[in-house]
């Protein structure tokens, strides 16, 4: 198989339409998509990345929140905060942004996230179902080569 160049700008314009679209939809049925990102501690790379999902979210109409804590923050109370977006049903996706800080064990609060609510497909449930060829969500990467080879 050949190498293909693709037009990755033009392709995610033709993404980014075809959710609004889908988005604009949902609100006329009183759905509110959102997404609530986690940032625990400094991390200058991610506060670049969480600017710019904040600034693709408005552009295609979901809301979007960012909770941010300490560096010092302990497990247990994160733990809390995610269970606590689990059960609020104005919150559809949530993103636990890296790196964490040291103390944390980001595996085991991934495996907290509803997998309906993972936005980042990382749940076990949805790497589960993504190895089985039959993704529900998956990391976006991986997600992208397979619809780019659709």
């Amino acid at each position: 198989m050949a190498a293909q160049i693709i037009d990755g700008k033009r392709i995610a314009g033709e993404i980014k339409e075809k959710l609004k679209k889908e988005i604009e939809e949902l609100k006329e049925k009183d759905v509110v998509p959102s997404l609530s990102a986690i940032q625990a501690g400094d991390d200058p790379g991610t506060d670049v990345y969480v600017r710019a999902q904040q600034k693709s979210c408005e552009k295609i109409g979901i809301e979007y929140s960012l909770h941010q804590f300490k560096e010092d923050i302990f497990q247990k109370e994160l733990a809390n905060f995610i269970t606590r977006l689990n059960k609020d049903k104005r919150v559809s996706g949530i993103i636990l942004q890296m790196p964490l800080p040291s103390q944390l064990n980001s595996r085991a609060l991934q495996q907290m996230i509803n997998p309906e609510k993972d936005a980042e497909g990382v749940s076990p449930a949805n790497m589960g179902m993504l190895i089985y060829g039959r993704p529900i969500l998956g990391p976006c990467t991986a997600m992208a080569v397979m619809e780019h080879k659709k």
